[in-house]
């Protein structure tokens, strides 16, 4: 009879063949740029997961028949998550091959017993393990959440973009404050898990984090008086990362937008990354978020993927 047990030693060395199989039911790939199903992303996805699991980053639950291992799902808790929210969180980072329902009923009693009270998965709905992941996720108590939009543009070279510059820690309370007033697609403010204040701790949080290394610029644009009306925080790949830079958090004041800022801070960016040597650039974000769609559709971004979030809450 088929089991699903929690994989150690031996086992994990053997689950290499089955990750790089699923490797393209993962959401890794898009962020750098690159569409999960190409062998590239197939072939980025895997490494990375292998390199985590072998690092201990993360968890193996593998569904174990008379031919050996044939269904798996790979996860994490998240101590950052956690921290903020204060709600135990946790990522399944892969789920696929057979027996999905019986990995996530696995993983389900498995994480209660850790004191796991919110989790997700971000899959990409273009997957052939698509149907499979979510019938399982659904079966367990997930629900989908939020769609989520990659896009992607070229780098090309453009003149300094007007008042945008690198912001500096003198510039850090500011930028703060903008993050936590200024998003409301986002699945934390989406989830009824997570009250106002919790969700705008988040992307407070996050800016902090921007400064401490989570981003490798963060650039700022300034009104008249030289106050931050908006930030834009920007990752470049390393040497020996494939892919594309990654703009990862954008913002204006509320009461200075409609006047094109959001705009000039991406343009910066591009501009940013084209300086740093970097040919393309990535991001996301929620398939509701219609403004800012049109605002990347509009200097030149394009969708190669989107992904369902899904998530379950105790």
């Amino acid at each position: 009879m088929p089991e699903d047990r929690i994989l150690t030693g031996t086992d994990i060395d053997r689950a290499g063949p089955l990750i790089r199989r699923l490797a393209g039911s993962t959401a890794l790939a898009a962020g750098r740029g690159i569409d999960p199903d190409s062998p590239e992303g197939i072939t980025l996805a895997a490494d990375r997961l292998e390199h985590i699991l072998k690092k201990g980053e993360v968890e193996a639950i593998g569904h174990v028949g008379p031919d050996g291992l044939n269904g798996l799902m790979l996860w994490s808790p998240l101590s950052w998550d956690t921290a903020v929210t204060g709600v135990d969180c946790a990522r399944i980072l892969l789920l696929g091959g057979e027996g999905c329902g019986s990995l996530c009923a696995f993983w389900k009693e498995t994480a209660l017993g850790r004191g796991i009270r919110y989790a997700t998965a971000r899959l990409p709905d273009s997957s052939s393990e698509y149907g499979r992941q979510c019938d399982a996720l659904a079966g367990t108590g997930f629900s989908e959440l939020e769609k989520i939009v990659y896009l992607k543009a070229e780098c090309g070279e453009v003149e300094d973009v007007e008042g945008v510059d690198i912001a500096g820690p003198e510039d850090i309370g500011e930028l703060r404050e903008i993050a936590r007033v200024s998003y409301s697609f986002d699945r934390f403010h989406a989830d009824p898990v997570f009250d106002r204040q919790t969700a705008d701790k988040v992307h407070e949080e996050w800016m902090r984090g921007s400064f401490e290394g989570r981003a490798d610029a963060v650039l700022a644009l300034r009104s008249a008086g030289g106050r931050p009306a908006g930030f834009c925080t920007v990752i470049i790949p390393g040497p020996d990362d494939p892919g594309a830079g990654w703009i990862d958090m954008l913002a204006v004041r509320p009461d200075e937008r409609g006047h094109g800022l959001g705009a000039r801070l991406v343009t910066g960016a591009l501009d940013y990354l084209h300086d740093s040597g970097v040919d393309q650039a990535a991001l996301c974000t929620q398939a509701d978020n219609r403004p800012a769609l049109a605002l990347y559709e509009k200097l030149g971004f394009t969708r190669f993927l989107t992904a369902a979030t899904w998530r379950f809450a105790r």
